[in-house]
């Protein structure tokens, strides 16, 4: 579905769902509820569902790009190098960097 406003409204919508899916998701994990419930991970779910306007946040996404566009199924080289395993901590090492909805 086309809107105009797509990039100032839309985009930063589809964005904030996909952050809210996986955060969701992870959540119905009991080992990461346990390590990040009562966190500022969980907060940030919370206001990512929101209906409050006074608590409702937008999402970005943040990813490399080797040959344009937003695809990162595969096209791309980029990796994820483990900095602190303990602290689950990664350096990404790839291309150009793009940022979306931010």
């Amino acid at each position: 579905l086309f809107i105009p406003s797509g990039g100032l409204y839309g985009c930063p919508l589809a964005m904030t769902d996909g952050a809210a899916f996986v955060l969701r998701k992870k959540f119905s994990d009991p080992e990461f509820k346990s390590k990040f419930g009562n966190s500022d991970i969980e907060k940030a779910y919370h206001q990512l569902i929101s209906r409050d306007p006074k608590d409702f946040i937008t999402s970005g996404q943040w990813m490399t790009e080797k040959r344009g566009g937003s695809d990162v199924s595969g096209a791309t080289d980029t990796v994820a190098v483990p900095l602190d395993v303990a602290k689950d901590t990664y350096s990404l090492h790839g291309y150009k960097w793009f940022t979306s909805a931010t």
